[in-house]
């Protein structure tokens, strides 16, 4: 084990040592000589505010991630479930994020903003596998946010014809509902015309 990796485990170890973490407060960590600040939604540097790298990112979400999992055992309401899961998953904590997506999705297997948040990680963590069977298990629905993730999944597929049918619905339940429809559903049908143009036209 070279240098690097030992030093990194090292602080693990030192953390998990000698902070105690709660959710309604800051949580400072010492990281390279410098220190960075966990709000509860997200990361940033004392001494600019700045949003740390993601490489550095992913080392502090280590740090904190045993802390973090004992706060998250207690919590068994749905929506704060799900407001812990889009907060990790916001975060770049994908293990986190899935745990209590799912928690909260095996509480109500048929909710399709809890289906859609789920398909979102599991997308997110290049799973679109695994998106596409939570998608697909809820009765039809005109739940955008759920139909976008699962045209997204059918991209990451490349499976272009099936989520052009599936965008398609989406932006008529945009332009009959609201007059226009969301920049990721944009997005989705964007992604189709520069990958499959040939099915646009």
């Amino acid at each position: 084990m070279n240098r690097a990796v030992l030093k990194y485990f090292e602080q693990i170890d030192s953390f998990d040592q000698h902070v105690e973490l709660s959710m309604s407060e800051e949580t400072r960590v010492n990281l390279a000589g410098r220190e960075y600040v966990w709000d509860g939604d997200r990361w940033y540097s004392s001494d600019d505010y700045g949003s740390p790298p993601l490489g550095v990112v992913h080392q502090l979400n280590a740090l904190i991630a045993k802390n973090l999992a004992a706060e998250d055992a207690a919590v068994t309401n749905i929506d704060d479930l799900i407001k812990r899961a889009k907060t990790a998953r916001d975060a770049g904590q994908l293990k986190r994020a899935v745990d209590l997506a799912k928690q909260a999705y095996n509480s109500a297997p048929f909710n399709p903003g809890i289906a859609a948040v789920l398909c979102s990680i599991y997308r997110q963590m290049g799973k679109p596998e695994l998106a596409l069977q939570v998608a697909e298990k809820l009765p039809p629905t005109n739940y955008s946010p759920l139909l976008t993730s699962k045209a997204a999944a059918l991209c990451d597929l490349e499976r272009w014809e099936e989520a052009l049918n599936v965008i398609r619905h989406v932006l008529a339940i945009g332009m009959n509902s609201k007059g226009n429809s969301s920049g990721e559903a944009l997005g989705v049908w964007g992604r189709i015309k520069s990958k499959a143009p040939e099915l646009c036209d």
